[in-house]
């Protein structure tokens, strides 16, 4: 937007090309000149007749992708068929990718088909149990309780979705509520809009615990959703689970601890 006249009353001409992201001023003045530059102080006070420059700073350079771990390609062996990396789609506005285990035969937990005028590569969304009616507003120990009952149990209503950064935890936790909890699951990779996503930031050691291991990430009421993959977990990751999920049910005081599971599969497959 160009803009030309007065600043602050005083004789000048204040010329702003917003498709640069420069300006100039031109004429005597005295008052604080605001400016876009970090190398102009703001509450400086300037006076006389002058002309000042700035120009739009250079882009800082685009960070290096991460190498994927060792524990992603592991778990990318537990799966019938590797991941398409083609279902994912270039997007305006940053993405990430997520996984969830969904409960095919919930209503609410599906990807229903959407769209947005002001973010055109949406093209799913997905509710939370009570999305559709509940409140945008929420307090930090409603969300203490939701991680408190489980990663999304079928038999408590809760505004928020759980995610997994770590598709090895996915697998595990789809398996675990399987074979331990009796809950059928559908793992997806879900590719989102990054705002739509955030982590736990409560004071709750115990509960932080959880969220760390599972590398677990939240959204409040649904997510947008650019694209999705479903995911099927091969005969061999799955029969040897279920071998170490039932010797484990076995003890007087059965746990299933993530990395013990971890380190058992690494040995088996």
């Amino acid at each position: 937007m160009a803009w030309h006249g007065q600043a602050n009353n005083y004789g000048g001409y204040y010329d702003d090309d917003s498709d640069s992201d420069s300006g100039s001023y031109y004429g005597s003045y005295s008052y604080a000149l605001p400016s876009k530059s970090p190398k102009c102080n703001p509450h400086v006070a300037y006076s006389g007749y002058a002309q000042v420059v700035y120009n739009e700073p250079e882009p800082e350079p685009e960070p290096e992708p991460e190498p994927e771990s060792n524990d992603h390609q592991v778990a990318r062996y537990m799966l019938t068929s590797p991941l398409d990396d083609s279902t994912l789609v270039p997007t305006y506005y940053p993405s990430r990718v997520v996984y969830r285990a969904a409960l095919p035969d919930m209503t609410w937990d599906y990807f229903a088909p959407f769209s947005r005028h002001n973010d055109r590569d949406v093209q799913w969304r997905l509710y939370s149990k009570t999305g559709r009616n509940d409140s945008k507003w929420w307090h930090p120990e409603d969300l203490d309780n939701h991680i408190g009952m489980g990663w999304g149990d079928k038999n408590v209503w809760t505004p928020f979705i759980s995610f997994s950064c770590d598709l090895e935890w996915a697998i595990y936790y789809t398996l675990k509520q399987e074979f331990v909890g009796g809950q059928f699951r559908q793992l997806y990779q879900v590719q989102v809009p990054e705002e739509h996503i955030f982590g736990y930031g409560g004071d709750n050691a115990t509960l932080r615990s959880f969220v760390d291991s599972a590398s677990e990430v939240f959204a409040h009421r649904f997510v947008d959703v650019y694209s999705y993959q479903e995911l099927q977990i091969n005969g061999s990751a799955w029969q040897a689970s279920e071998d170490w999920f039932f010797d484990r049910a076995d003890m007087y005081d059965p746990t299933y601890p993530f990395a013990e599971w971890s380190d058992y599969m690494r040995d088996v497959l």
